[in-house]
Parts: C-alpha cells; sequence; structure tokens
C-alpha cells in the first residue's frame, strides 16, 4: 500500500504523518512495516481504519529510537511471527494507540519455539493504550512456553493502559508452561 511507500521514504531521524481514509482496509501481503528511527503518525477518524496483516506478518516492528502514534486505527490479524503478532517494540522505540484497537492477532507456533507476547512485544522501550482494545489473541504452541499471553515486557520496558481493555486472550499448549 502506499503507506507502506511513504513510511519508507521517510529519511533517519524525520517524522511522517499519513491520514488514512475512513472505513479503508489495508492490507500487508505477508510483509511488516519496518520503522527504523522515524517517527510515524498514522490516523484516521470515526469508524476507523483496518491494517491487516491476513495472519502473514506482524504490523509494525519499530528499532532505533522510532516512534509509531495510530490514532482510529484497527490492526487485525496480525501473525506468522513468535514474538507480538501486531507489535515489535525494540530499542528505545515507543507506540502509542489512541482510539485503536490490536484484533485476531495469532501465534502458532510448531515444535519447541517459545512465544513471547501474543499480540505485543516490548523490548527496552514503551507503549501507551488509551483508550484502546487488545481483543481475541490465540497463542499456540505444541512443546514451547508461552511467556506474556496478550503483551510481553522485557527488560527495561513499560506499558501504560488508560480506559483501555484487553479480552478474549487464549492459550493452548500440550507440553509447554504459560
Amino acid at each position: 500500500p502506499a503507506i507502506r511507500r511513504a513510511i519508507e521514504a521517510t529519511p533517519p531521524g524525520q517524522s511522517r504523518s499519513l491520514v488514512v481514509p475512513t472505513d479503508a482496509w489495508l492490507q500487508l501481503n505477508g510483509s511488516e512495516l519496518v520503522l527504523d528511527n522515524v517517527s510515524v503518525s498514522l490516523r484516521s477518524r470515526g469508524n476507523g481504519a483496518k491494517l491487516d496483516g491476513q495472519g502473514l506478518s506482524r504490523h509494525f516492528t519499530l528499532k532505533n529510537g522510532a516512534s509509531l502514534l495510530l490514532a482510529f486505527v484497527e490492526l487485525t490479524c496480525g501473525g506468522g511471527v513468535t514474538e507480538g503478532a501486531s507489535l515489535r517494540v525494540d530499542s528505545r522505540s515507543s507506540a502509542m494507540l489512541v482510539n485503536s484497537a490490536i484484533t485476531n492477532a495469532a501465534l502458532v507456533v510448531d515444535g519447541s519455539n517459545n512465544v513471547f507476547g501474543g499480540a505485543v512485544f516490548l523490548s527496552f522501550s514503551s507503549a501507551i493504550f488509551l483508550n484502546s482494545t487488545i481483543a481475541d489473541v490465540t497463542v499456540m504452541t505444541s512443546e514451547g512456553n508461552v511467556y506474556g499471553a496478550a503483551m510481553y515486557l522485557y527488560s527495561g520496558s513499560s506499558v501504560m493502559l488508560t480506559g483501555s481493555t484487553m479480552a478474549g486472550v487464549t492459550v493452548t499448549t500440550s507440553e509447554g508452561d504459560v
């Protein structure tokens, strides 16, 4: 989508503000959006817009001090990874979701691989959820352990939830621990 081109064209250390039409449904087609040392604001209005990972990829990886603001945006059907099906926020980066949602995130892993953060994985980073929702998260592993069914905070990370909810988180493991 055009969002990918705009994000990739943002020079390191710079900002980009993008407006997505209400009711837009954008598919990632198997490739996550990577924010590396950039600040991106992705906004919609009213009913909001959907960014669909199609169960094939995470929505966003933030690294090297990147920041992401989502307003009236739903991240749906993130997956295809073992850490944070929708968001992976690393290395002094930050994410803020305002009136937004993460829905239908799924981490399905065969074998003895561990799973970290069904919807969100934070490492040396932070996230703020204001009037937002994490819902319908599925984590399945046959032998591995599950750490943070909805969200996992690794060393030095913080999260703030205000007026936000988490619901419908399901974990299935045959031999691992939760």
